[in-house]
């Protein structure tokens, strides 16, 4: 049995109910159902058997969080009409922020104006979360960050354009956030994925 431990907020950005699907038994032998299981099986078996990198290990996830969504779209109960309203506006918040992930100018005003909600509302939605809407963005840009350091087809880009395309204004600024949430600088990050992929190890302090 495999058992996926996922953050709330992360899910609802791709399932946005998933109160509403709780104890649903899907059939793993046939449909999208069983592609999304061969993928979490396959993706567990790698993770044993070999180091995969992070930024992999979180675009699979991604990926897989896809499929799980893909399997649970045609059930009445996943449709967006049995949710409470302050749960559907929440999801409605989180669709703005990452339509708008990569605007320096993103704030809680910025997002209340197009949800046509009050700042004060749209604080209120993730009161019951772990992240302030601040945090939320900031996290979801450094995710963002980190997996286009990662990426092979990144390597010629530098660290100030990459801050710039996941919404930030300020490189030092970026620097400094993304150190104290990776342990380590964004070049020091962009060298540990390449060598990971490449099955070397970074030597330890």
């Amino acid at each position: 049995m495999l058992i996926l431990s996922i953050e709330a907020a992360r899910i609802r950005r791709i399932l946005g109910y998933p109160e509403l699907i709780t104890a649903i038994r899907m059939n793993g032998s046939n449909g999208i159902s069983a592609v999304s299981s061969s993928m979490m099986r396959g993706f567990w078996t790698e993770i044993e058997a070999t180091d995969v990198p992070s930024a992999s290990a979180f675009n699979m996830g991604e990926a897989i969080l896809h499929g799980l969504a893909c399997a649970y779209i045609n059930l009445p109960r996943a449709c967006a009409r049995g949710a409470k309203m302050a749960t559907a506006r929440r999801v409605g918040v989180l669709s703005i922020i990452e339509e708008n992930l990569t605007d320096p100018e993103l704030s809680p005003a910025k997002i209340a104006a197009k949800s046509y909600m009050s700042v004060r509302y749209v604080h209120r939605l993730f009161s019951s979360e772990r992240e302030t809407v601040r945090e939320y963005i900031l996290r979801r840009r450094l995710e963002l960050a980190s997996q286009i350091l990662a990426s092979p087809t990144q390597k010629g880009r530098t660290i100030t354009a990459i801050a710039a395309d996941s919404g930030f204004n300020s490189v030092a600024q970026f620097c400094s956030v993304f150190r104290h949430r990776f342990g380590m600088t964004p070049g020091e990050f962009r060298i540990f994925e390449e060598r990971s992929s490449a099955g070397e190890v970074m030597p330890s302090d």
